[in-house]
This record gives structure tokens, sequence and C-alpha cells, in this order.
């Protein structure tokens, strides 16, 4: 899929900096956020689903280019149809585009409870962790695809819940499918 895109866009700076944030996939972890709102069973307006949407889709923007800016060398060889190992933009260009995205998932988040800002900035720190030297967690299968799994799904699905109004600790069904779903994710991702 990013071939595919990466033919369309990357040509000049601004869609290579769309393109160096995998949008394609930030759209379907968005979708997990707004999924856990739903969950919560509440009355919430369009604009809250959206809004914790659009923070999930920046958090996934800024981890796509950070793991992009600390796997270029890998890319130069495995994926050189991508941003940086093209040449497109400089990796000071994508530390930017990645602060920026955090800076303003996080912002955004304080619009709503303290709770939902904290699990942001959680998950602000987990997918760095994931992406930076020394504490890469990406070469570590086991913990890099627990730290995968719990990011991309049950942190998506957490926020939403939250957003919502929801207290995801008392709601006993809702960690029971959301824990199998991280751990079905976790363990398709092992094989």
């Amino acid at each position: 899929m990013e071939r595919f895109f990466d033919r369309y866009l990357g040509k000049d700076k601004i869609t290579a900096l769309i393109s160096l944030g995998r949008p394609w996939n930030g759209v379907l972890v968005s979708c997990l956020t707004v999924m856990g709102a739903l969950m919560a069973f509440t009355a919430v307006p369009t604009r809250v689903y959206l809004t914790g949407g659009l923070i999930t889709f920046l958090v996934y923007l800024a981890a796509s280019a950070l793991n992009d800016i600390y796997d270029v060398k890998i890319d130069n060889v495995n994926m050189p149809h991508r941003p940086l190992p093209k040449g497109i933009i400089n990796t000071k260009t994508a530390f930017i585009y990645a602060f920026a995205c955090y800076t303003l998932a996080f912002l955004f988040s304080l619009m709503f409870s303290f709770y939902y800002s904290l699990l942001v900035l959680i998950a602000i720190f987990m997918t760095a962790v994931y992406s930076i030297p020394p504490f890469s967690l990406k070469n570590r299968t086991f913990c890099g695809n627990l730290a995968l799994s719990i990011n991309t799904i049950f942190l998506s699905l957490f926020a939403g819940f939250i957003l919502a109004g929801g207290n995801p600790f008392t709601s006993t069904w809702f960690l029971y499918y959301t824990t199998l779903f991280t751990l079905s994710f976790f363990l398709i991702s092992l094989s």
C-alpha cells in the first residue's frame, strides 16, 4: 500500500510529509477511538467523536514519522520509495513534523478530561519508546509487538471510551473485549 501512495504522493515536500505519516493507517486507528466512544453507550456530540479521532490520527502520524526517522538506514535498502530515503525531506523536517503532531494531539486532548489527556500522554510516550534508541522496543520482538498492540488497539479504544464519559474500569465487558482484541492483534503480529 505504501508503494501505491508513495507513487502519487511524495513528489514534493508537502505530499512527502503526508506520506511520511502513513495517513491511510492512521484513519483506521482513529476509527478505533470512535468505536471506543460508541461502546460507552452515551450521547456524545459528533464533534467529540471527530476530535477524538483527530487526536488519535495525529499521534499515529507522529509515531510513523518518528519510526521512519530511526529506520532511515534500513529503509534505504528495504523501502527506498519512502520520503526520507528518497531525500525529499530531511530528518530535521521529519522531527519538526512529528513534534508538531504530538503537540497538537496533546493540546486538543486538553479540551477534554484530565484522564483523557493523561491517556494521550501515555500513548505519546509509548510511541516514542517504541522507536527511539536506546529504548527502541521495535527490535525486541515480544516487547515490540506488545507495545504496538497496546498502543494501537488498547489505548485507542480506551481513549474513545473515556472521551465519551465512560469509566472503562467499571465496565467488565468493555475491559474483556478490549483486552481480547488487543491480545488477538498481539498474537497475530507475532506470527
